[in-house]
């Protein structure tokens, strides 16, 4: 596979569902599509910061440490969980601190989103010589981003798409949102800790 058709397949994995994703169709159902426009600029702004600071800082650890990657996702899988707890339990007017969803949050959870895991990868050198720099580096990057950008906007616009009854019902759709937060934590959590207790002989 070929570098670009790498960096369409990451790209592609942004348009599934996820934390980010999830906070801003939720976001758009309650506060409606404007606000929630800004809460996908600042998520899109929280993914080039991201990526940045996997390629930088995150790679080069899980790579010298290998159980540096389960204690990652065991820290995002919590956060995910506390944003989860927020949404479920988040009562009262939105307004101030008590949002149930704000950029503060958006940006948490995209700079914890496991999408970013996968797209640093698919960024990353093939090996310690090569830099990510010149014309393969460059589309992948315009790729990715665009695709990004693409994807925060068709989950931001289906959340004001919602039936109007249902956006009446802001709870169900808080809720709905916290037990989907809930099952990318397990997912995510599950998707390192069985290889690594396997690796250990745990049974």
């Amino acid at each position: 596979m070929d570098g670009v058709s790498e960096a369409m397949l990451g790209a592609g994995i942004v348009f599934l569902p996820g934390p980010t994703n999830t906070l801003l169709a939720c976001a758009s159902g309650i506060y409606g599509l404007r606000k929630a426009a800004q809460f996908a600029l600042s998520a899109l702004i929280a993914y080039v910061v991201a990526l940045s600071i996997f390629l930088i800082m995150v790679r080069p650890v899980i790579a010298a440490l290998p159980h540096a990657s389960v204690v990652f996702a065991v820290g995002c899988s919590v956060v995910l969980l506390l944003l989860a707890r927020q949404l479920w339990f988040h009562r009262g007017q939105h307004s101030g601190n008590t949002q149930p969803i704000s950029n503060f949050k958006i940006v948490i959870a995209t700079l914890l989103n496991p999408k970013v895991l996968v797209l640093g990868l698919i960024l990353s050198p093939t090996d310690q010589t090569t830099t990510m720099v010149g014309t393969a580096a460059g589309v992948r990057y315009l790729i990715i981003g665009g695709m990004c950008m693409a994807a925060l906007a068709t989950w931001t616009l289906l959340g004001s798409l919602l039936p109007a009854e249902l956006k009446g019902e802001k709870s169900t759709i808080k809720r709905a949102s916290a037990i989907a937060l809930v099952g990318f934590a397990v997912v995510l959590l599950g998707s390192v800790v069985r290889p690594f207790v396997a690796q250990q002989g745990w049974h």
